[in-house]
């Protein structure tokens, strides 16, 4: 018997690759989850090749279609660990449907991914080399993609984990660009 009663993903190729969750009786729907039917972001895709961390990685940005980049209400969202929040909870579309509910303004969500474990370690825990990338290379990357005006009290940094370190540690280093973040422990 697997002891494992709520598997997440369910549709994941094996359990290896599921997390265990614990689901309440009177436990209420995570916002944005599942995804609606409707939900269709813009995806747009770019390599950043990075000078001061020597390495690439292709981002990927998230935002609702139509979307003005004069709008003072956008907020831009760089979300570490870019890989599972594109497969493991389907962020743009989250994203989409809470905006589209009016739950959310219209983010703007930059999915950067671990290019590896090991780089993961060394790039996300509090590495001051890493958060000057971010808002010296790949914000300015970013508002030429989007022709948005990265404003840093409407920029969040979200990241589990180790990327919950990262939003810490580049908020701290790096506020005059980065001022706000959600971070989580895993």
């Amino acid at each position: 018997m697997d002891p494992n009663r709520h598997p997440w993903p369910s549709d994941a190729p094996d359990r290896f690759n599921q997390d265990a969750t614990v689901v309440l009786q009177n436990a209420p729907v995570q916002p944005g989850t599942p995804p609606a039917a409707e939900a269709d972001p813009e995806l747009r895709r770019f390599t950043f090749d990075s000078r001061l961390l020597g390495n690439s990685r292709e981002i990927t940005l998230s935002f609702p279609r139509g979307l003005d980049p004069a709008d003072p209400d956008i907020v831009l969202a760089l979300i570490f660990d870019g890989e599972q929040a594109m497969n493991r909870i389907d962020a743009p579309r989250m994203l989409d449907t809470l905006t589209r509910q009016g739950a959310l303004p219209p983010v703007v969500a930059v999915l950067i991914p671990s290019i590896d474990g090991r780089t993961r370690g060394k790039e996300l825990p509090g590495n001051p080399l890493f958060a000057q990338a971010l808002a010296e290379e790949l914000l300015p990357r970013v508002a030429a993609e989007t022709g948005i005006r990265p404003d840093p009290a409407r920029t969040v940094l979200a990241g589990a984990s180790y990327g919950g370190l990262a939003a810490a540690t580049v908020a701290l280093t790096r506020p005059d660009a980065f001022g706000k973040q959600l971070r989580s422990s895993r």
